[in-house]
């Protein structure tokens, strides 16, 4: 998934290693063990200090009952801070060689956000921006001069990528000087065009050339911001309580909010952590949707802290606003978060119709508590705490049902998605080996069966690992149906296969190998053809088997869906996993005496 000139600093000759300054190439994407180093853990607790100050900043505003002007404030604030770190982080993924310069550079962004924070106060009481400006201003002409660092050691479309980025980010700067030289009544207006303007920078500069950013890494770094924007949210309610007991003697009023509000915070952080993401971020536009989506992930639970706090305050008798208005000031973000999180992470890990719905529910229950007085906060924990047991008990019983059928030879687990009438079925490591093709290190199985109402056919797919498998071939009878099968041929080019497709339908059926290419494509998997890591060729050989017929409609048979619904069965499975054998996938309507 990486161009072969992408090499990572482990490869870099000891010698060149020890310069204090080195040119910024990239990294590679297929780095192994990569993690988030001590400055990218700084550069974070840095940042939540700033959003720390928002917060405070949004909770009196809510409880002096200027809500909607707080909210305003708030997510012009909380924008900036989040869209900087934001670019630091996919940068850093890409081309951190972590010489002098570039930490230099990056302490330098650092003292930037320190500067944003210690004038979010003043934007949000005077509607002065010129301290948060300049503090934006330090932070992106650092992050452009990354860029322009990185262009100086590139070459061709990755050096115009590198350009764009630069030049992009400066003249979005004088763009959001409109927040200090305009009327207030003009600002947010600048504000969306700005917010708009940025979200198009990486979208244009990438257009040709995809950096190499590392899906691993990048999913740490969100998980660890996550964690700390959480941990910001509890250490802002203890210092609420805290207040609140010492100064009004309210530890019963309290005790409510300060269980309820914890229950959410670990409720939060289960249901973010349940499942890894990596795996689903192989491509730009996987990433872009995904990593701009948590701007609610992160504003959400940095809000939840805010509305503790706006509890607290309201519960002690200080706030200016009703208890039903404070009560929403922590179930709307709860619920914010809740579906945020379903639709970033968890719904492309769900098995069936009850655990897609477990979290939209759950957001739904959480906005329903705002309307329970004194109790909304704690009812409100209460239900996100049965959120997590509910989705706990229906993948116990998932993983129970396949292991029970796993012992008759079969998965006993299967979803039905994007193929009518198809089932996609895999199974969990039940011992060490499985006397099958998955005993293989790396390899997957995956089926797509169709049986019923004119269907009896389906297609395989044996999925290799990332940078492809060794394979051969020996084709025989009278009418082989195959498609690629050349490509194995020692004395060709190719020398690896990203997959190999078994599937019904006769000569028909081997369409189903492009609907196969087409996901490996997306993934940047297949023979590098082109200076983007996603201009691959992927290598699918595929066979089929005469089953026309048999389920009673000619026409029935596997298309480039029925292939994809198989390689995405290969992919959701783990490493080792038993395979379903029989009527199933491509031998679905074999006879075995034809």
């Amino acid at each position: 998934m990486t161009s072969d000139t992408h090499s990572s600093p482990s490869s870099h000759s000891p010698q060149k290693s020890l310069r204090p300054v080195r040119p910024l190439t990239a990294r590679g994407r297929d780095e192994p063990h990569r993690v988030a180093s001590p400055l990218e853990l700084f550069f974070d607790l840095c940042f939540v200090v700033a959003i720390a100050q928002a917060g405070l900043q949004l909770a009196h505003a809510v409880a002096e009952g200027h809500a909607g002007e707080g909210i305003l404030n708030y997510a012009m604030q909380f924008f900036s801070i989040w869209w900087a770190w934001m670019n630091f982080s996919w940068f850093a993924s890409a081309y951190d060689n972590d010489d002098v310069l570039y930490r230099v550079i990056t302490l330098v962004q650092i003292a930037g956000v320190l500067v944003l924070a210690a004038g979010v106060s003043r934007a949000f009481d005077q509607h002065d921006y010129v301290v948060v400006w300049l503090g934006y201003l330090i932070m992106r002409l650092a992050m452009a001069s990354q860029w322009l660092r990185a262009a100086r050691a590139a070459q061709g479309p990755e050096r115009t990528m590198a350009l764009r980025y630069a030049g992009g980010v400066l003249l979005c700067l004088v763009g959001w000087l409109g927040l200090v030289v305009l009327p207030e009544h003009a600002r947010a207006w600048v504000f969306l065009v700005m917010v708009i303007a940025e979200l198009c920078v990486p979208l244009y500069a990438e257009k040709d050339f995809t950096t190499p950013w590392h899906p691993h890494h990048i999913s740490e770094r969100y998980g660890l911001f996550t964690i700390i924007v959480l941990g910001e949210t509890i250490a802002a309610a203890t210092v609420a309580v805290k207040s609140g007991v010492d100064e009004h003697d309210a530890l019963g009023e309290l005790l409510p909010i300060a269980a309820g509000g914890l229950l959410i915070v670990f409720a939060a952080w289960w249901i973010y952590f349940v499942v890894p993401i990596h795996g689903h971020l192989r491509t730009n536009q996987q990433a872009f949707l995904w990593g701009y989506g948590h701007y609610l992930i992160f504003a959400a639970a940095a809000t939840i802290g805010a509305g503790l706090e706006v509890s607290v305050t309201e519960a002690v008798g200080k706030a200016h606003i009703s208890t039903l208005a404070a009560s929403a000031a922590v179930t709307l973000p709860t619920a914010l978060y809740l579906l945020s999180v379903w639709a970033l992470h968890a719904r492309h890990y769900k098995v069936g119709i009850a655990q897609q719905l477990v979290l939209p529910v759950a957001a739904l229950l959480v906005i329903c508590c705002t309307f329970l007085g004194h109790w909304a906060v704690l009812a409100a924990g209460l239900v996100s705490a049965l959120t997590v047991a509910v989705g706990v008990t229906l993948t116990a019983r998932m993983a129970a049902a396949e292991s029970g059928a796993g012992s008759n030879g079969t998965d006993g687990l299967t979803e039905t998605r994007k193929v009518p009438g198809s089932t996609r079925c895999w199974a969990r490591l039940g011992a060490m080996t499985v006397d099958a093709l998955t005993d293989v290190a790396g390899v997957r199985v995956g089926h797509a069966t169709r049986a019923g109402d004119g269907w009896l056919t389906g297609t395989t797919v044996v999925l290799a690992p990332e940078g492809g498998a060794v394979a051969a071939v020996d084709v025989r009878g009278g009418g082989p149906g195959t498609k690629e099968t050349d490509a194995l041929d020692p004395r060709n080019l190719v020398q690896r296969v990203d997959a190999i497709v078994l599937t019904g339908g006769s000569a028909y059926g081997l369409d189903a190998a492009s609907g196969v290419m087409a996901w490996l494509e997306e993934q940047g998997r297949g023979v590098r053809v082109g200076a983007d890591p996603l201009h691959v060729v992927p290598v699918v050989p595929a066979a089929c088997v005469f089953d026309l017929g048999r389920g009673g409609t000619f026409k029935a048979r596997p298309d480039a869906s029925t292939g994809r619904a198989a390689v995405e069965a290969a992919a959701i499975s783990g490493p080792g996993v038993r395979v379903r054998e029989g009527c199933v996938g491509a031998g679905t309507g074999r006879w075995s005496d034809s």
